[in-house]
């Protein structure tokens, strides 16, 4: 599932660039909510069929940029807790 990042974790884990490119990606395909995300992983991943028109091939690159952004922030997020919780544990 999509992470909804907000406050410092947010600013830690995206780039201006990743950030700007997540936002918009979001924006295009109406995400307002958890429930949203996931319905753009599903697109994402879904088999295309054949008659798939220009609109929803599009949908679907979005939703997969979308996708594999969050995905991306989600295991940066991941890689900067386990740092902090071992600094933590070690008194460092």
């Amino acid at each position: 599932m999509p992470a909804v990042l907000s406050g410092s974790l947010a600013g830690m884990s995206r780039s201006g660039c990743t950030q700007r490119c997540a936002a918009r990606a979001a924006q295009r395909l109406d995400i307002d909510g958890p429930e949203a995300a996931e319905e753009a992983h599903a697109v994402a991943w879904e088999g295309a069929p054949e008659d798939e028109d220009d609109d929803a091939r599009w949908r679907r690159g979005i939703a997969l940029s979308y996708d594999m952004l969050t995905c991306w922030q989600e295991s940066l997020v991941a890689v900067l807790l386990y740092g902090l919780s071992r600094r933590l544990v070690s008194g460092a």
